[in-house]
């Protein structure tokens, strides 16, 4: 593309954008959502820096039919078109949707879901486009979870879906928009996108009348830590019917172990009395197994998301919690049991999940339809399978460009970064406390109450220490020499340097995850000893949390268990402050590191495959290669 263009379309200021972006009914609330004390800038401002502004040529292709899709696309000027591609008869037949102009958007589910564009996307004037990656748009609605409020009754039903089913449900909870149900007009400020008239107006949308939230699941969410990009296809507890059975048993016991007492002595007055007391003493038992079954069974579910299978249980009168989260790419096979004539007519049954790990089987037992198991995950797989497809398709199409130098027609519009922000010294002291980030390496240290297991033999030696000394000077200080104070103050110092040394080896305890590796250092105070164990992020194969105790659960710590794929490496990051918090890090930074050795494979690949036509191209145009003539025409004869 010429200069032409963009000297015609001049680059106007950033308050011009800024002006743009916030008439807008979606994000006009945004300037009055309050500044944070930890986060340099306003909401507003930082809005405005996910927003990346695009100039494009009139007849530009702005996205491609079933290209991977993660942007939120708003038309500033010009015109853009979208076009059903199909085939007919082995040639294209283009079919046009419908027309966007200044003002319109498409593409707000894609921020919480990416997915593959359904249509062709072409630029019919040239102009600006902004554009919103949904990375980008996450981190924001992370660090001001008010905004999704703002935004949400602009959002499409397919985007509310979604958010309905991922850990950002969480951030709607207090809000009136989420309280309507969706079905219902948006509203009065909210500004509806003009359809296109005639043969254009083609809409497919579905109703959504009656589509409500589900509070319970929406507190289920939030426990389950999920990451930004994960959203729930299948979600169960145990069956009801399973629960119900067992709560009609355990009333039976107790309407049985009351009534026998009861009946046994019978009579009146004392004998009545006693009577009734012995029965309730009898059905305490079976109504607290009740109540314990009961609440246990709320506290165990089962969750297959987009990228993972989780198993999360917790027994509140054990004081433990345990989450077991696997890669759904490490599945190899899912069995659906039902064993005995009753849970066949029930429908109830265990799904067996057999993984690449050493860990063998992760059960989903005693659920309603277990065969939805299997169908949630091939649904995750082929939608994959999809997106994967998507993205070499892009990968490869920009590969020819740059290989080739065609000119796309679009060219972004930088600003002038801001300078990077620096938290403020409270923040960062009760952060780097227990967790550090060193040039993109975090740092985990065990949490501050295995210091203070660490420290009780100094401490209570320091408590003794004061009892003696105030003892001898209250009784003994006529017969307190120079000796004994030395000897006292050589056990003052000694008790200091046992103090520190366990301070020392408590903080020399760490836990690294760098961008390639996971580190498990133990090393002793002044050198006396080093154990160092260290995994690839790629070798990860299952990491699974575990809480034991009161202690963990009221303070939130724990131990990370992690699975590698060789023998004998397995790591335990143990009592580490927020184990959840510490598994999806490692899934995080696991998955990126992943995906870049995916993507720089395929780079490689297709800048050789890129070589390879040009070589063709170049042979073929000098007659080196012999042209190809179609078949002679079937005879009749």
């Amino acid at each position: 593309m010429s200069d032409t263009f963009f000297d015609e379309v001049p680059i106007e200021p950033l308050e011009n954008k800024r002006d743009f972006i916030f008439q807008l009914p979606m994000f006009a609330g945004l300037r009055h959502l309050p500044a944070k004390r930890d986060v340099k800038g306003t909401p507003a401002r930082n809005f405005l820096k996910i927003c990346k502004e695009m100039a494009f040529d009139a007849g530009a292709i702005i996205a491609e039919d079933e290209d991977y899709a993660n942007h939120l696309y708003i038309v500033r000027t010009g015109q853009l078109e979208a076009l059903e591609v199909t085939y007919v008869n082995n040639e294209q037949v283009f079919k046009r949707l419908r027309l966007y102009n200044p003002g319109d958007h498409f593409g707000d589910e894609w921020l919480f879901r990416p997915a593959t564009h359904r249509a062709l996307v072409r630029a019919r004037k040239s102009g600006r486009l902004v554009i919103i990656k949904s990375d980008d748009f996450i981190n924001f609605i992370k660090t001001y979870p008010k905004a999704l409020r703002i935004i949400h009754p602009y959002l499409s039903l397919e985007c509310k879906r979604i958010i309905q089913t991922s850990r950002f449900q969480e951030y709607l909870r207090s809000s009136n928009a989420f309280e309507i149900p969706f079905g219902k007009k948006p509203p009065p400020q909210a500004v509806e996108v003009p359809q296109p008239q005639g043969e254009e107006e083609e809409s497919s949308l579905p109703t959504d009348s009656g589509f409500t939230p589900k509070r319970d699941q929406m507190q289920r969410i939030r426990k389950l830590g999920l990451l930004p990009d994960e959203y729930i296809e299948y979600y169960s507890n145990r069956s009801r019917t399973i629960l119900g059975f067992r709560m009609a048993l355990s009333l039976f016991v107790t309407a049985l172990l009351f009534g026998f007492p009861y009946w046994l002595l019978q009579g009146s007055g004392l004998t009545l009395q006693m009577a009734v007391v012995i029965a309730g003493l009898f059905a305490i038992v079976p109504l607290g197994d009740m109540v314990r079954y009961w609440i246990n069974w709320r506290n165990l579910f089962f969750v297959i998301t987009n990228r993972r299978i989780i198993r999360s249980e917790l027994l509140v009168f054990r004081f433990r919690n345990k989450v077991e989260k696997i890669d759904i790419n490490k599945v190899q096979t899912v069995n659906s049991k039902k064993d005995g004539l009753i849970n066949n007519l029930l429908n109830i049954g265990t799904a067996e999940i057999t993984t690449a790990a050493q860990s063998a089987v992760l059960y989903f037992d005693f659920i309603n339809n277990p065969e939805q198991v299997e169908a949630a995950i091939q649904k995750i797989r082929e939608a994959e399978k999809q997106i994967g497809k998507s993205r070499v398709k892009a990968a490869m199409r920009s590969t020819v460009d740059n290989h080739f130098k065609i000119d796309s027609g679009i060219r972004e519009i930088k600003e002038d970064a801001p300078p990077p922000e620096r938290k403020p010294w409270l923040v960062r002291m009760r952060e780097e406390f227990v967790q550090e980030v060193v040039g993109g390496t975090v740092i985990y240290h065990k949490h501050p109450i295995a210091l203070l297991r660490a420290e009780i033999g100094p401490m209570i030696m320091a408590v003794i220490m004061l009892v003696v000394l105030y003892i001898g000077v209250s009784f003994f200080r006529e017969l307190i020499n120079l000796a004994e104070i030395g000897v006292y103050v050589f056990l003052v110092i000694a008790n200091l340097l046992w103090a520190w040394w366990q301070f020392e080896d408590w903080h020399n305890d760490t836990f690294q995850i760098t961008s390639q590796y996971i580190y498990d250092v133990d090393r002793r105070p002044l050198g006396f000893g080093e154990d160092r164990k260290v995994a690839e992020l790629s070798r990860v194969e299952n990491v699974r949390t575990e809480q034991d105790g009161f202690l963990p659960t009221i303070f939130n710590y724990g131990h990370v268990h992690i699975e590698t794929a060789g023998v004998d490496s397995n790591m335990v990051f143990e009592n580490v402050r927020n184990p959840r918090g510490v598994q999806n890090q490692i899934f995080s930074k696991r998955d990126k590191f992943n995906k870049a050795q995916d993507e720089a494979r395929a780079k490689r690949q297709l800048d050789q495959n890129a070589t390879l036509l040009e070589m063709y191209e170049e042979r073929r145009a000098r007659g080196m290669i012999p042209e190809f003539r179609p078949l002679p025409e079937i005879d009749d004869e």
